[in-house]
């Protein structure tokens, strides 16, 4: 078997329905955060500030990502503030949603890289990170407007500990913050409490997986270490339009980086004979290369 048959092979391959997508990455590698514009960020997003609380601003920070890394700045003006990402490009790469696959073992994944810069409040729930769907309002300025539902995780910060795992219900005003009648708990068990108290750069994603029956399990990650797990079997929500992020009683500034959202579907049967086809080829035209 030629080499050119092998690689035609590893493209269908690639191509074919089962393997991971990039749905957007935002790294912010030019000098502004809006959507579109960044030639080296073509699968961008747009962010707002909800309550007009924070400013933005696209900063060098090398602590995140080396020499000359580019990230965005959340400079805090007081607590209980929010910003948001929509997944809207000017350019027409980032899709208006995702949706988490039908299969079961499919998976969806958000995952971003952040530091607090400067000063760290002591709050057990001061960060606050979560993947929502707006449910056809728009975030934006007007704090009103939005009645997004998704899940939602809180830590700790400085030297008080904390973490929890909610779906927020979608009620007017709420997301990130809200009452306790706002939002169910999904979190499984009592996990260890979680306190960022450093300026140091840290890695956060979140993984959602189809459930066999119904629903979907959620894994959180801190560091490339699972901190918490919950499970929502009914009213979950499994299509999201945006990100968010924020502080509760505290007033810590932040700088992100890295904001992606990937699926990773179950390979179907095609995909495993590819997968087949190809090795076997691998094979065969190394052999042949020894003779």
């Amino acid at each position: 078997m030629k080499l050119p048959l092998l690689s035609t092979l590893l493209f269908a391959l690639l191509s074919s329905p089962g393997f991971s997508a990039t749905i957007m990455s935002d790294s912010f590698e030019s000098v502004g955060a809006t959507p579109g514009a960044d030639a080296n960020d073509p699968l961008d997003i747009a962010y707002f500030d909800r309550l007009n609380r924070t400013t933005f601003s696209v900063v060098t920070d090398s602590v995140l990502g080396g020499a000359g890394n580019q990230a965005l700045r959340v400079d805090s003006t007081q607590s209980f503030n929010v910003h948001v990402g929509t997944l809207y490009n000017s350019g027409g790469d980032v899709p208006a949603s995702v949706s988490l696959g039908s299969a079961a073992g499919d998976q969806l994944s958000f995952g971003f890289d952040f530091r607090i810069d400067g000063n760290i409040s002591n709050n057990g729930s001061a960060f606050r990170f979560g993947l929502y769907n707006g449910s056809g309002t728009t975030s934006d300025n007007d704090s009103s407007s939005d009645s997004s539902t998704g899940y939602r995780i809180r830590f700790g910060t400085g030297s008080s500990s904390g973490i929890s795992l909610n779906r927020e219900l979608g009620v007017a005003n709420e997301i990130l913050l809200g009452s306790s009648s706002d939002f169910v708990n999904v979190i499984n068990g009592s996990p260890s409490g979680v306190s960022i108290n450093d300026n140091v750069a840290h890695s956060v994603s979140l993984l959602f997986t189809r459930r066999g029956d119904s629903g979907v399990d959620i894994s959180v990650n801190l560091d490339g270490s699972e901190v918490a797990t919950g499970t929502d079997s009914s009213g979950y929500v499994d299509s999201f339009n945006e990100v968010a992020f924020g502080n509760g009683n505290a007033s810590n500034d932040y700088h992100f980086d890295n904001i992606r959202i990937e699926t990773l579907p179950i390979p179907e049967p095609s995909s495993f004979a590819l997968m087949a086809m190809a090795f076997s080829a691998g094979i065969l035209a190394l052999r042949r290369r020894k003779h």
